[in-house]
């Protein structure tokens, strides 16, 4: 990548990311899963297609915009996915899903670092994370066929179920807050 395409690429990675962390987010509300997994394939194709592809400045910005739009899709759901499963006790699953995406970067970082300095030389980066990002389709996978064996009332109910939650998390109801339903509507019938 020529050097004065890198801002380039950096701006249309930032803007791919942005993009399909809110496109990301909405449809992982109903399909979580079907989300997941397309999202982390198309990662691993565009990191291969870089290793492959990426000779020209042109390529290489174009694929770099792709995997932060495959990439980012991903964080939303994940979260979601823990404030679903976690219920009314979700600061602690939360704060550790962070950080364990704290941890991948720092693993991932280093795995990108000793690709580079191997055989590989450049092509050594995008490789390891396609490696990576195909490996971590093998615990997606089984996720998701548990997944929807256990799915009670179908995907409308479940999203149903997060979205609540992140309306939660939006008005500011503390995470691990225990609330009490507001009285119930008097009846239309007085005595």
């Amino acid at each position: 990548l020529a050097a004065a395409a890198v801002p380039l690429a950096m701006l249309g990675f930032g803007a791919g990311a942005l993009a399909s962390t809110a496109l990301g987010g909405r449809r992982g509300d109903g399909k979580p899963y079907g989300t997941l997994v397309p999202a982390t394939a198309l990662t691993a194709a565009v990191l291969a297609a870089l290793a492959l592809w990426a000779t020209s400045s042109v390529v290489a910005v174009v694929l770099v915009v792709l995997l932060g739009a495959a990439g980012f899709a991903t964080n939303p759901v994940v979260i979601g996915e823990v404030v679903r499963v976690a219920g009314a006790g979700r600061a602690l699953p939360m704060a550790l899903a962070t950080s364990a995406f704290q941890v991948g970067i720092a693993l991932g970082s280093w795995a990108g670092g000793a690709a580079l300095t191997s055989a590989l030389n450049t092509q050594g980066p995008p490789l390891a994370g396609t490696a990576l990002a195909l490996l971590a389709l093998v615990p997606l996978g089984l996720l998701a066929a548990t997944h929807r064996k256990a799915a009670p009332g179908g995907p409308s109910a479940q999203g149903e179920q997060g979205e609540q939650a992140g309306q939660d998390l939006a008005i500011g109801h503390p995470a691990d807050a225990h609330r009490v339903d507001p009285a119930p509507e008097p009846s239309a019938r007085r005595r």
